[in-house]
């Protein structure tokens, strides 16, 4: 019989690390704006702004990808973790 092995451990840390991420994009919206108010040449100052109206655009796609891989980490941890006791309390004869 194959075993199956599952790091719980290591999901649980993906999932912090994946709220990094989002917590990060979250509050990274104004940054290139503030920026582009402070630059004195306004060829220089107008570049800055199309960045940032890109950024806004691409970081809340980045940050729709984030949000639904750190769903998804959790839901196998979560399932995994059921299973995984489950199957110990079966082991053990406390199971129905």
């Amino acid at each position: 019989m194959a075993d199956l092995r599952i790091d719980l451990d290591g999901l649980e840390s993906a999932d912090v690390q994946l709220g990094r991420v989002e917590r990060a994009f979250e509050h990274s919206d104004s940054i290139a704006a503030g920026v582009a108010d402070l630059v004195g040449h306004s060829g220089l100052a107008g570049k800055l702004s199309e960045f940032s109206n890109a950024w806004d655009l691409h970081r809340d796609d980045m940050l729709t990808g984030v949000r639904a891989v750190r769903k998804t980490v959790r839901k196998v941890h979560d399932e995994f973790a059921a299973v995984d006791r489950e199957l110990a309390s079966n082991l053990n004869g406390d199971g129905s």
